[in-house]
């Protein structure tokens, strides 16, 4: 059986702390048992899953990404639609807010995702079609038919007053161009390394699980979050069958060391409860500092791959389409979200 994904993100537990009236706190009830619960999930055995060798690798195409990424730019538009009614019903209009898209296509049906190519959209300055920042942004969705694609996000004000019409957006496009590699073994537990200059530490490697030290407070851990990977063993690529896109991608844990470290996962299971139960310990030693990176297999040497983005700055102005809110379900938006695989060659050493 798999094991469960670590899609777990623990910020959760300082909140909990923090919200203790005392410089020294303790682990509540409620946070020991979810890490609990994570402790056995990371000490499960990794499985074995087959192994390809990289002349079978599925190449990862940068050329077909920079050249539908300049499509997209070529076909990005900023779409203002307004909702009218051909009924007097007063709660039609109030019942919907007027919205923007941001949009594109490209003539082809495209197996790309928000990882190869994204928008980054700045909602809060140097634009004017929005007075406030927006009730809700989505994440790009990828539309695809037989003979196109089309790339859609949504800005969903607060109100119609919130709204200038005819304003302007500037829209930043990235798209993937290459990748950093680090590589990691056992033979390098204890080793320092740096990413884009943070200094960084391979706690250890066990089951399947990368263990990585955040040596600094400020570091950005983000850049291990939007990392990917590709793991040897016997020199071949171990390959699972539910991931077969490469370079694949992590489950990945990110908590303080204090909760969570290569040390206390092998702790027996009752000791580290104790642990979790009488540990005290100052507010101010607690902060993110440990990410660990589940591969689910197991393997000799991973190759851990930073993305790096290419960007096309546009500037869109909007155009309006009318939509008639008589004919349409009502949706309401009731929270804010927030968005967030070398030249045509096989992703090998």
């Amino acid at each position: 059986m798999n094991k469960p994904p670590i899609k777990i993100l623990i910020f959760l537990i300082t909140f909990n702390l923090f919200s203790q009236n005392t410089d020294t706190v303790s682990i509540p009830d409620n946070v020991i048992r979810p890490m609990l619960e994570l402790h056995v999930k990371i000490n499960e055995p990794v499985e074995l899953f087959p192994l390809i060798k990289s002349d079978d690798l599925e190449t990862l195409n940068f050329n077909l990404i920079k050249s539908s990424a300049l499509e997209i730019e070529k076909n990005l538009e900023l779409v203002f639609i307004e909702y009218y009614s051909e009924s007097k019903a007063a709660w039609s209009k109030k019942d919907f807010t007027d919205y923007f898209e941001v949009k594109s296509m490209i003539k082809e049906r495209s197996l790309l995702d928000y990882y190869h190519i994204n928008f980054d959209i700045d909602t809060t300055k140097n634009q004017s079609i929005l007075n406030s920042e927006p009730l809700f942004e989505s994440g790009i969705s990828f539309i695809g038919s037989d003979s196109h694609t089309e790339f859609v996000r949504q800005i969903i004000p607060k109100n119609n007053d919130s709204i200038n019409h005819f304003g302007n957006l500037p829209v930043k496009i990235k798209y993937l161009i290459d990748f950093d590699t680090i590589k990691l073994s056992k033979k390098d537990i204890g080793k320092e390394f740096k990413i884009a200059e943070e200094e960084y530490r391979l706690d250890n490697i066990i089951n399947g699980n990368i263990h990585i030290r955040s040596l600094d407070s400020s570091n950005e851990l983000e850049k291990l979050e939007i990392s990917r990977y590709i793991a040897y063993k016997d020199q071949k690529i171990v390959h699972l069958p539910h991931q077969n896109r490469f370079p694949l991608s992590f489950n990945i844990l990110k908590t303080s060391s204090i909760f969570l470290n290569d040390s206390l996962v092998q702790l027996p299971h009752n000791d580290y409860q104790k642990y979790l139960k009488n540990i005290k310990f100052a507010k101010n030693e607690v902060f993110v500092d440990q990410i660990i990176l589940d591969t689910e297999v197991d393997f000799d040497e991973i190759h851990i791959l930073l993305p790096k983005y290419h960007f096309l700055n546009k500037e869109l102005k909007s155009r309006i389409e009318k939509e008639n809110i008589d004919n349409l379900k009502i949706v309401r938006h009731s929270s804010q979200i927030k968005t967030p695989t070398p030249k045509n060659q096989p992703l090998n050493n």
